[in-house]
């Protein structure tokens, strides 16, 4: 078998993006009859259909974690059946069980230029040097584990912020990242149950929370507008 590519599933919202985010290195994702499909160099050296879906699925992880630095609501991404050629030249479809999307109002990610017009950002990913970076990046590798689960957490956001402040053995405020009031907020918010109840990292009723608990959406803003500095800087 030969000439792989791999259907992506998701919401068409983020789905739509994906060509113009990952359109250089060493993955590729191109659109055909309304389908997405992931095509990736790694494929070339893979014969079997189960190789292809465990590559895959390394590769969509980590598609799901560079989008959802980018983008807070990203909904996550899946596989579904996998398309292949075989000697006779013929498309042979191994077909999958879809997982069921959940489906949410759509906004798009804008920016207001000077001149008043509005128009929707893109991003044009780094994969390789990303990919790169994981391999032998320790701390990189342990927050995209995190950003690649289904969804965010207040413990997964906090294991983040541990990850980058360990990485650069200081408190991202001193990188001017985020200011040390918001940071401060976000601990003593994670951190008590008296705050935000069984989502909270402690439940020792010690721990007094703060006047004002910083909201879910805040918290996630927060740290992944972090991450998204620190990947830069990494990357720079």
């Amino acid at each position: 078998m030969s000439d792989w590519k791999v259907e992506l599933i998701g919401d068409r919202f983020d789905l739509e993006d994906l060509p113009d985010w990952f359109s250089e290195g060493g993955i590729k994702i191109e659109t055909s009859d309304g389908k997405y499909f992931l095509l990736s160099n790694t494929f070339e050296e893979l014969t079997e259909e189960s190789e292809i879906r465990t590559e895959a699925n390394r590769l969509v992880k980590l598609i799901n974690g560079i989008g959802r630095v980018y983008r807070e609501n990203l909904q996550t991404i899946g596989i579904g059946a996998i398309y292949g050629t075989d000697a006779s030249g013929r498309e042979v479809i191994f077909e999958f069980v879809k997982e069921i999307i959940t489906i949410r109002d759509k906004h798009s990610d804008t920016i207001t230029e000077n001149n008043g017009v509005v128009k929707k950002d893109s991003y044009t990913f780094q994969f390789d040097k990303i990919r790169k970076l994981l391999q032998k990046d320790v701390q990189v590798k342990m927050v995209f584990d995190y950003l690649s689960k289904p969804a965010m957490n207040w413990n997964y956001l906090y294991c983040i912020l541990d990850a980058i402040e360990e990485d650069i053995d200081k408190p991202v405020w001193k990188e001017k990242w985020a200011s040390r009031k918001s940071v401060e907020l976000f601990t003593r918010t994670a951190c008590s149950y008296k705050a935000i109840g069984v989502k909270a990292r402690h439940a020792k009723s010690k721990i007094k929370p703060p006047e004002k608990p910083m909201k879910d959406q805040e918290a996630s803003h927060l740290i992944l507008k972090i991450v998204k500095q620190w990947l830069e800087n990494k990357l720079s």
